[in-house]
């Protein structure tokens, strides 16, 4: 017959195995999550204001006569699409009548969009303009055909100013109820991030490099001019870098010190030949990849753990890559 010491001692331990069991599923409850909507709105702003700060910054020092900027702007948007179907694009117009300057539907460039109406009949490119003269930069929805899908879909769209012109730029993503009810992790979404980032930005340097920027040193300059002084993650720890195949840094978006620098030797605190390893992943058959490494965070100061996506920009002997770290996944 058992003692009440010993029923005193099972209902303890009862009770420790089920709160224990509680903390746990508050735990898996607790984990912080993203619906693919907020995930995609990150996506589309990122880029959006990430490519109107490397162009600015090329128009700027660079690409200063409009013919320059025109056509600059149309081999970046030409081949700068993102998410896995495609279906984000660029488009960029003019704040006062929506003049067209570039577009991944050439047959829109140079016509006037002002009183263009999505297929609901709403004036869209009014309230874009009124956005970013008012506001500098926002979200904007309406009802548009999906290229990938060519259904119409609901659109939302992330648009800002693009300094020093006079014009705006975009994209947007569409969005079902599908599009709501999807989650992921938060370490899922930033790697979904950087590496949709990396994409964009080797695709668009790959058709700039080819039809404008030919020569070496001006194929330097514009990516040091394009990417020096873009930042992404809300504490501002994302950035781009651009390596050569042998080790060279071409540019680097959190230390322009290195510009120049021949890193094939360099290793990372625990001994990995972080370049080296790099530039394998961009010469694979595959062209890119993700790669872990420990390297200083230029938010906290401390050397972290990092997880960046390289690629390869088609048709050079460069990479380009961008990643998150640990602290921030």
């Amino acid at each position: 017959m058992p003692t009440i010491q010993n029923l005193t001692s099972f209902l303890f331990l009862a009770a420790f195995v089920f709160f224990a069991a509680c903390n746990v599923n508050d735990s898996d409850d607790d984990e912080e999550m993203i619906s693919l909507f907020d995930l995609n709105k990150e996506i589309v702003e990122f880029n959006v204001t990430s490519t109107s700060t490397g162009l600015g910054s090329v128009f700027t020092s660079m690409a200063t006569d409009s013919a320059s900027r025109v056509q600059l702007s149309q081999a970046y948007v030409s081949e700068s699409t993102f998410f896995p179907d495609e279906s984000g694009y660029f488009f960029i117009e003019t704040l006062d009548s929506a003049l067209v300057i570039a577009h991944l539907n050439e047959s829109l460039i140079g016509t006037i969009r002002y009183y263009a109406q999505d297929l609901n009949g709403k004036y869209h490119v009014q309230e874009i303009i009124n956005t970013v003269n008012t506001s500098g930069s926002g979200f904007v929805e309406y009802y548009f055909t999906n290229p990938a899908s060519g259904n119409g879909e609901d659109k939302l769209s992330y648009v800002t100013s693009l300094p020093p012109t006079d014009w705006f730029i975009g994209a947007g993503f569409y969005y079902t109820d599908e599009t709501q009810n999807t989650m992921y992790s938060i370490d899922e979404a930033n790697e979904i991030v950087v590496q949709d980032l990396v994409e964009t930005n080797a695709r668009g340097f790959s058709e700039v490099f080819s039809s404008i920027y030919t020569d070496e040193q001006d194929r330097i300059a514009f990516s040091q001019a394009f990417v020096d002084d873009i930042t992404f993650f809300d504490d501002q720890s994302g950035y781009f870098f651009i390596v050569e195949f042998e080790g060279l840094v071409i540019a680097h978006g959190n230390d322009e010190e290195l510009e120049g620098v021949d890193n094939w030797d360099l290793q990372d605190s625990q001994g990995a030949y972080i370049v080296r390893d790099m530039s394998s992943i961009a010469q694979s058959n595959a062209g890119s990849g993700f790669y872990e490494y420990y390297w200083p965070n230029p938010t906290t100061g401390e050397d972290e753990q990092k997880k960046s996506f390289v690629m390869t920009i088609p048709g050079t002997e460069y990479f380009i890559a961008a990643g998150v770290y640990e602290g921030d996944r």
